[in-house]
């Protein structure tokens, strides 16, 4: 849910070439950026520790695609 508001966010800008800063209290969107665990899911294939695709493999594709 939380990462669905900041692709949501990133969907209504006009242009991609700005900077944007997010601001969100959701440890898990600041985490997903800021420890590098987006990076990591796109790295793995969106692949778990058991090297299942998780559960939110979607979403995390999304914001890949928005960032």
């Amino acid at each position: 849910m939380e990462l669905m508001a900041v692709i949501e966010g990133l969907k209504t800008l006009k242009t991609n070439s700005i900077p944007v800063v997010i601001y969100s209290d959701s440890q898990y969107v600041v985490n997903a950026i800021s420890k590098g665990w987006l990076r990591n899911w796109i790295r793995t294939d969106f692949k778990g520790g058991k090297k299942i695709r998780t559960s939110g493999f979607n979403i995390i594709s999304c914001l890949k695609i928005s960032i």
